[in-house]
């Protein structure tokens, strides 16, 4: 090469690792065209390599074809681009091609395709590329067994990057690195723990990775611990630091801690500088319930992003300020800031929460209309609930049939949950068949119908429901003490609908000790015995309870139900034979006893009233009055 065509070389390279001059791509390409060096490998390869960190591999790959003899030089920096950008199976199709001109391969081509077969996950190539790295003899150097433990760490075969890690007779911060986070990501965190304090020489992405691995297996008082260690031993926090400490913070409710990174923030600059670190700072005070600091921090940031936007709205969702939320939203707009699908969560969330229903279904038009945002499953789940707070039940179930994609178990929760406080009986049961179908094991979603039915006082619906269940309701995983009462339900519900006298007789004959185990139940069972519409109890057991009263107790009852129907209480107590009338107690002090006297109903008080009570010879009429100088009437029935 002449010295002329030197000079023009040494002008090129310098136009392609100038950082003004590097983006225009197309003028360099031209120039070495016109200076006719398109066939020079030098040049070639350090456009390619320009190409791959600009991530413009199609117009890389274009060039690589039209050059005659690519060596090796070429092909290294044309696979390092693909192993940076992907598609990685195009490094790996390099290689083969390498081979087949005859071309060797050099520690920098292990190194890239190594790190290519890492994000292919596909280890049976990288163990074929690692057979090439013994066979080749660059098994030794560094960058190679970087490649080496990367690929097997990346794709949890710890046990043969034990085997290249134990042959290293050096070991750098970044080969420690790499094998505590492979066995952090496998789950063996006290493995990897162990691994990080045999470490002789650490640096502070080490430091942040163990605290941040701690954090994420829910060992949060471990990763604080390990922060002030870090302090301790003198090494500075970082913005990564900040960012996965502040979290920890949150989490534990350590204001003081939290305070600190504040103030070393800000004294750093890091505040500043870093909008990750001012968002961190927002998420941080708005959890801890500090609105008004979260606030100021906000407002205070030099540089906000959609991200940023979307901490400070979503905080204000979930702290109870939704109306403000919406207001910040539009300031976002106003500031020219582009929402994406997570903006959209946030403020249809405080739609939801302060009951902006116009608002919302606005924002849900917005989406696709203004910001061509599909919505997702997210965002209809949002508005659904958003429509069942506001009593739009058969609003919400028409939004869910109408969605452009498949609707999960969490919306038709929602919208059976809604049915249940509205008592859309009819939509309850449709949703409850799509649950049937997502999720068939969770044992709330049946529950929660039969729940309904007994707020409706659809007792044979509710028995006909809990039969139908059968075998496969009894198989749901469910607390220990409602899975057995559920299972009894069942089988009492069955004799005493379908079996004979018989079986019934055999039943009724351990009814005191079931009943005793109900009556445990309701009392340990504090969310059914604040509401005893919702008791464990079931139909079957009433019905039980039914077949045991003589003939003139059941009209007593009966009599009782057509004069309080409204009655909420589905409970009666107990009361001696001679007592027909008797004042209700309190919910919690009523306790049957079964051994002594009929069950008649606990009736309220009234001026007067007439009961129908059939006589052994002839039904007649007998006035009943409710006054305190006559006793009471008895059954006629009663002996």
């Amino acid at each position: 090469m002449s010295r002329a065509s030197l000079v023009v070389e040494r002008k090129i390279l310098r136009l392609l690792h100038g950082q003004k001059t590097r983006c225009n791509l197309r003028q360099i390409h031209a120039h070495f065209i016109r200076q006719c060096l398109h066939q020079s490998n030098q040049i070639l390869s350090h456009f390619v390599s320009v190409c791959g960190h600009l991530n413009k591999m199609d117009y890389a790959n274009l060039v690589f074809l039209q050059t005659h003899n690519p060596n090796i030089l070429l092909f290294n920096s044309m696979v390092k681009g693909y192993s940076l950008n992907g598609p990685f199976e195009e490094a790996v199709t390099l290689f083969s091609l390498m081979k087949a001109h005859g071309i060797f391969p050099d520690e920098y081509t292990f190194s890239p395709l190594l790190k290519a077969c890492s994000g292919l996950c596909d280890v049976r190539i990288g163990q074929c590329i690692h057979g090439e790295v013994l066979r080749s003899g660059f098994e030794l150097f560094g960058s190679v067994q970087v490649g080496v433990l990367e690929l097997y760490s990346s794709s949890g075969r710890m046990e043969e990057a034990k085997k290249v890690f134990d042959g290293m007779s050096k070991r750098d911060v970044i080969i420690w690195n790499l094998m505590i986070r492979g066995f952090c990501k496998r789950g063996d965190v006290d493995l990897g723990l162990s691994l990080f304090r045999q470490m002789s020489e650490r640096s502070v992405v080490s430091w942040n990775s163990m605290i941040s691995y701690l954090a994420q297996s829910e060992r949060h008082s471990e990763a604080l611990e390990l922060f002030h260690e870090m302090r301790e031993l003198g090494f500075q926090p970082d913005e990564a630091t900040v960012v996965i400490v502040l979290p920890i913070c949150a989490h534990l409710g350590d204001v003081n801690i939290g305070q600190w990174i504040h103030s070393y923030a800000e004294s750093s600059k890091l505040y500043r500088n870093v909008i990750s670190v001012g968002n961190a700072l927002v998420d941080f005070y708005s959890k801890g319930g500090n609105l008004e600091t979260a606030l100021q921090v906000f407002k205070d940031m030099p540089c906000k992003n959609v991200v940023s936007w979307n901490t400070m709205i979503s905080c204000l969702a979930f702290n109870g300020k939704g109306e403000l939320g919406v207001e910040l939203f539009e300031e976002m707009i106003n500031n020219g800031e582009r929402p994406n699908d997570a903006t959209f969560i946030g403020v249809l969330t405080c739609c939801t929460h302060a009951g902006l229903l116009e608002k919302g279904q606005e924002l849900l038009g917005l989406m696709s209309k203004n910001y061509h945002i599909d919505p997702k499953l997210e965002h209809y789940g949002c508005m659904v609930d958003l429509l069942s707070r506001c009593g739009c039940v058969r609003m919400a179930y028409d939004l869910i049939r109408s969605m452009h994609i498949q609707p999960n178990a969490t919306l038709w929760g929602s919208l059976l949950s809604a049915c249940r406080t509205y008592g859309e009986l009819e939509l309850a049961e449709l949703a409850v068949k799509e649950l049937i179908n997502l999720e068939p094991w969770n044992s709330g979603n049946y529950v929660l119908l039969s729940n309904i039915y007994a707020e409706e006082g659809r007792w044979d619906e509710k028995i006909d429901f809990r039969i139908a269940i059968d075998c496969k309701f009894l198989a749901i995983k469910m607390p220990p003490a409602v899975f057995q009462c559920q299972k009894l339900n069942l089988h009492l519900a069955k004799v005493l609908l379908f079996e004979d006298k018989n079986s019934l007789k055999n039943l009724l004959s351990g009814c005191l000790v079931l009943e005793e185990l109900c009556m445990e139940l309701r009392q340990s069972e504090s969310d059914f015995s604040k509401n005893q519409k919702f008791s464990v109890i079931s139909p079957a057991l009433k019905i039980l309870r039914w077949q045991r009263l003589g003939h003139s107790d059941r009209f007593a009852v009966k009599a009782k139900m057509e004069r309080k129907s409204c009655c909420g209480s589905r409970n009666y107590v107990c009361t001696p034979k001679k007592e027909a009338m008797v004042t209700p107690k309190k919910e919690e002090d009523v306790k049957p006893d079964i051994t002594k006297g009929s069950h008649h109903a606990a009736p309220v008080p009234v001026p007067a009233a007439v009961v129908k009570i059939p006589k052994k010879e002839e039904n007649e009429t007998v006035s009943v009055k409710n006054e305190a100088s006559k006793p009471n009437v008895g059954c006629g029935g009663c002996n």
